[in-house]
C-alpha cells in the first residue's frame, strides 16, 4: 500500500510546535522525517527534548498510515534552522529533494545508526527446532513489545505486515 507523503505532513503540521517537514526513505527500509521547529516557539535546550515534545504528534501519525511507513524515533531529524535551513522555492515552499540533498549526511547517519542498534551479526548457537522456535518468538516478542503466544495469528493482527510478500499474501506465499 502506497503511503502518501502529504498525509504525514499535514498531520504533523497541526502540531504548533512543527513549522516544516520533510519525508525520507526512498528505497531504504523505513520512513524518516526531517522536522523544523517553528521559530516562534521557545527553543528546547536539545534536539531530544524537541523529538520528546513532538513525539505525541508521531504517535498519532503512526494510528492513522499504514504501519509499513510509521516513524520511529531514530528516524526523526530536528533541522538546524540556522545553520542548515531547507531549501525553498520563490514561493517559500520546501523543495523537498534539494533539502534531502542538504541533509544526506545526518540521514545516512540515521540508517547506519539504526542498523547497528538493530544489528546485521550472524546468529549462532541455534542447532535445534525447539532452539529455533525460541529465538523466532524471541524475536516476535521484542518487534511486536507484547507476548506472542503460540496460538496467535499476528499475520492477521496486522503487527507485523512488513513479513508480507504482497498486499496480503502470507510468507508461505512467498516464491
Amino acid at each position: 500500500m502506497l503511503t502518501r507523503v502529504w498525509r504525514i505532513e499535514l498531520a504533523l503540521l497541526d502540531d504548533p510546535l512543527i513549522d516544516g517537514i520533510v519525508v525520507f526513505g526512498t528505497g531504504r527500509p523505513l520512513n524518516g522525517i526531517l522536522v523544523r521547529q517553528d521559530p516562534k516557539t521557545p527553543r528546547f535546550p536539545s534536539k531530544s527534548a524537541f523529538v520528546d515534545a513532538i513525539w505525541p504528534s508521531i504517535e498519532y501519525l503512526n494510528t492513522i498510515i499504514p504501519q509499513h511507513s510509521r516513524i520511529i524515533r531514530q528516524m526523526v531529524i530536528v533541522a538546524d534552522s540556522e545553520t542548515k535551513p531547507f531549501a525553498l522555492s520563490d514561493k517559500s515552499s520546501i523543495k523537498t529533494k534539494d533539502t534531502i540533498t542538504l541533509y544526506q549526511d545526518e540521514i545516512d547517519a540515521a540508517y547506519t545508526a539504526l542498523e547497528v542498534e538493530v544489528g546485521e551479526g550472524t546468529v549462532t548457537g541455534i542447532e535445534t527446532p525447539e532452539q529455533i522456535h525460541q529465538y523466532v518468538r524471541d524475536v516476535l516478542n521484542k518487534v511486536a513489545k507484547r507476548p506472542i503466544e503460540d496460538s496467535d495469528d499476528f499475520f492477521e493482527s496486522g503487527e507485523f505486515t512488513s513479513f508480507f510478500c504482497d498486499d496480503g499474501g502470507r510468507p508461505s506465499s512467498c516464491s
